[in-house]
């Protein structure tokens, strides 16, 4: 764990009173979320490609 993961734990854990769900769903994919802060990488394109053939299959 690097410094920024110590950062979210410690927003988590302050703001969980108010943002109970949001912090919730934080926790379940902390991995996914910081990796993407650290690698820069997402399936945004492939996500918006399966959107567009939903589309056209309707």
């Amino acid at each position: 764990m690097g410094g920024r993961d110590i950062e979210l734990i410690d927003w988590i854990n302050k703001a969980w009173n108010v943002f109970s769900q949001p912090c919730r769903t934080l926790i379940n994919w902390f991995g996914e979320v910081t990796d993407y802060f650290e690698h820069r990488i997402s399936n945004g394109c492939v996500e918006g490609l399966n959107n567009k053939l939903k589309v056209i299959k309707r």
